[in-house]
């Protein structure tokens, strides 16, 4: 068995108490609500046990796929927000789906965390021997890893970074302290980034500007990447968190942070047809996304937002030729976007002559939202300028039979439409 040895808890966070009803004998009985599990890993390097909580993306079960990993720091704060910050970039389309580990320190000695100190290099040890091998081991990961901590574990990012920077793709450091600047030494990261320049590490740290002590050793550091680091090291500083309360950094900068280390992963954007086409069209896409397979784990095949942009892309620039190439190699209709915009894209098929290929569209459309009055109106306007008029008929017919039971004011001129269909 995979976790043999390895005592197993749930954590469950279960909503507010039950609300009574009308009979004052039943009541509404909450669920269960779970972000993850607890795991106790016996760990060699620091010769006692220790607690981790790993969260499963919602695909995991299902997908087969592999997936990226963030390590949250600190996680008996912060596990919670990593899960919830991870799955709205993902449902955005910012990151792809990610599992979230949280390492836990409780009140643990927050010396094994300074950076720069030899209980800094036990932690280190820790984390490579014990944790990674734990969830690679246990979970099908991509490879891909990012470290996130705040303040004594934001220190602890950056020995790692500094240290063996190998074990990690992307860091996020939330007003790192202390910063043994008479200890940092870039000789190593430095190395590691010029032996592999192609294995590209970023960073994203900082300190809000009233942190003062942290601030002025955040900007000196700056300083030193400035000067001293390979371009194979992206990395930003932010020192505007403006935050009410300087504990907020962690929140502040763990979004952002999580968007740059996974800046590659959203799908490409453009202003118009021509800059498109200056990237290199649809066969800059297909590289893109292929790429993008093989970094995260995701499928191969043009996200639906990609699909949707393009899409759009093309009737702003009344482009038949890039609409229909798009069109015809992506299945659109099962992305459930709104249904004005399945109605529109058949519209501009029916401009450029394009009557089947606006029919079947639109029937896939009325079967997607059968009840909506205007979908069978523009399909049976499809089936006529096809000729088809005996489908185009029996469609209309119900329109009107849908508009007359929801009182739609296109009522009349349904009627209208129906009488002039040959």
């Amino acid at each position: 068995m995979f976790l043999t040895g390895l005592r197993l808890f749930l954590i469950l966070f279960v909503g507010s108490s039950c609300s009574a009803i009308a009979n004052d004998q039943m009541a509404e009985i909450g669920q269960d609500i779970t972000f993850g599990k607890r795991y106790i890993i016996s760990s060699s390097a620091l010769n006692e046990d220790r607690e981790i909580l790993v969260s499963l993306p919602a695909s995991y079960q299902t997908s087969g796929r592999i997936y990226p990993v963030i390590y949250v720091l600190h996680g008996d704060f912060y596990f919670k927000y990593g899960v919830a910050y991870a799955e709205q970039l993902a449902r955005q389309g910012n990151i792809p789906e990610a599992i979230i580990v949280g390492v836990t320190h409780g009140l643990n000695d927050n010396s094994y965390l300074v950076h720069g100190t030899p209980k800094a290099d036990k932690f280190v040890e820790f984390i490579e021997k014990d944790v990674l091998p734990f969830v690679d081991g246990n979970f099908r990961t991509v490879g891909h890893r990012t470290l996130a901590g705040w303040h004594h574990t934001a220190s602890f990012t950056l020995h790692i970074l500094l240290n063996r920077p190998e074990l990690f793709t992307g860091y996020v450091a939330a007003s790192p302290f202390p910063l043994r600047l008479e200890e940092v030494n870039l000789q190593t990261l430095s190395e590691v980034l010029n032996r592999d320049p192609e294995n590209v590490k970023t960073l994203y740290f900082g300190a809000d500007d009233l942190e003062s002590m942290i601030g002025e050793s955040a900007n000196e550091f700056a300083t030193l990447l400035e000067t001293e680091i390979p371009d194979s090291l992206r990395w930003f500083y932010n020192n505007k968190a403006n935050d009410i309360e300087i504990t907020d950094t962690v929140y502040r900068f763990l979004h952002p942070g999580l968007r740059e280390v996974f800046r590659d992963f959203k799908s490409p954007e453009f202003s118009d047809i021509e800059a498109f086409n200056q990237q290199g069209g649809l066969t800059f896409m297909d590289g893109f996304f292929a790429h993008r397979s093989k970094k995260y784990g995701v499928v191969d095949k043009i996200s639906p937002q990609a699909i949707f942009g393009l899409l759009r892309l093309a009737m702003g620039a009344d482009d038949i030729v890039l609409f229909e190439k798009v069109l015809g190699s992506n299945q659109i209709v099962a992305e459930e976007w709104h249904v004005n915009w399945y109605n529109r894209f058949g519209r501009f098929l029916l401009k450029h002559q394009k009557a089947a290929k606006a029919s079947s569209l639109f029937f896939e459309t009325a079967n997607l939202y059968p009840n909506h009055v205007q979908t069978h109106a523009a399909l049976a306007g499809a089936y006529q300028m096809n000729h088809q008029p005996e489908a185009a008929l029996a469609t209309i017919e119900t329109a009107i039979k849908l508009a007359r039971a929801q009182s739609d004011p296109q009522l009349q001129s349904l009627i209208e439409e129906k009488a002039q269909i040959n």
